[in-house]
Parts: structure tokens; sequence; C-alpha cells
């Protein structure tokens, strides 16, 4: 059986071939050197968050898709043990809690928020969020108001005005949030 985050590479090549497109072409797209792809569909490399939205971009797909095995079934169960979890630069981890998420209208994430963990500087995008606090304390930045949620609070935002998530805990700090469209 291939592990998990073998797949990563495999479904990039799958999908750029499927679309015709050579590696220099992708390479140009999404400005990530042509050696640089072929070493993370080769599973010689692990991309990096950004790079798999630079790739998500151009060859229009979720992030999730390049987590996909052949082997995912039509089952709606989803065990702990085969969640991939992608850690960013600014300390939080997201872990999906659904599978084959290129094939739904939303994502439902688990994300861990190291101490001080942020989304990074204010963004947007398509679509609508909900997110709910498991444990700790959370500064939500959202079309320029400042929101504090802890554990048991959500909040539900358009997601096309500028936000910004940080755990403002002295732990770390867990919510679930869910997305629709998938962002991933």
């Amino acid at each position: 059986m291939i592990e998990p985050i073998s797949n990563i590479g495999m479904n990039i090549k799958r999908l750029r071939k499927a679309q015709g497109m050579t590696l220099e072409k992708l390479s140009k797209l999404t400005h990530v050197t042509r050696s640089m792809i072929s070493q993370i569909e080769n599973n010689k490399s692990l991309p990096s968050l950004k790079t798999l939205q630079q790739l998500s971009s151009v060859l229009r797909v979720a992030i999730g898709s390049f987590f996909e095995s052949e082997e995912d079934s039509e089952t709606p169960v989803h065990k702990k043990k085969d969640r991939q979890p992608l850690k960013t630069k600014n300390g939080v981890n997201f872990s999906l809690l659904t599978k084959n998420v290129g094939h739904h209208n939303m994502e439902i994430l688990y994300n861990v928020y190291e101490p001080n963990g942020t989304t990074g500087s204010l963004y947007s995008h398509e679509g609508e969020e909900c997110g709910i606090v498991l444990k700790g304390k959370f500064e939500v930045i959202w079309n320029r108001k400042k929101y504090i949620i802890e554990e048991g609070d959500s909040i539900y935002l358009d997601s096309s005005k500028p936000h910004k998530i940080s755990n403002i805990d002295r732990g770390e700090s867990i919510a679930i949030w869910i997305n629709s469209p998938p962002t991933w």
C-alpha cells in the first residue's frame, strides 16, 4: 500500500497530464521551477502549502484532491489515522476531516494553532466559513472588526471580506472549521 503522503506527487502528475500540460507550462504558470515540480511528482520533495495553492489554482482543483488515493472508497468514514496534516510556517496545523474533498461542496478541517499561530495577513476568498472553538482562544479580524472567540463559541464569516485568525491563548488552540466551497 502506498503511503498517503506520497499520493501528492502522483496526483499532481496525473492531473497535469490529464490536462495535457507539460512540466514547462505548469512551471511557467505557477512560478515553481520545473525541477521542483519534477521532484514533487517523483516523491523526492514535499511541496509547501504555498506551492500546493499555486498548483491547485493552475490545475483548477481543490488542494485536498492532491491527497486522495485510488483506494479511497465511497465510505463516509474518515479515520483519524488517515488524516494528513499540513503545517504552515505561521504555526497552524490543518487536517481534513473529510475524504475526497474535490467531490464535495464543503470541507471540514481540524485546526491546531500553536501559541501565536496565525493564518497570516488579512486575506479573502470566495465562499463562506464557520468555525467552532474546541480549546483555547482566538482573535478573528473580519471586515475591519476584531472578535474574540473562546471554547464553545462559534463564528460565521462571508469569506469574501478580508479576514485573519490568530491564537491568542498561552497554549495551543483548537477549532473545527468549515469552508464552502473547499479551499484546500
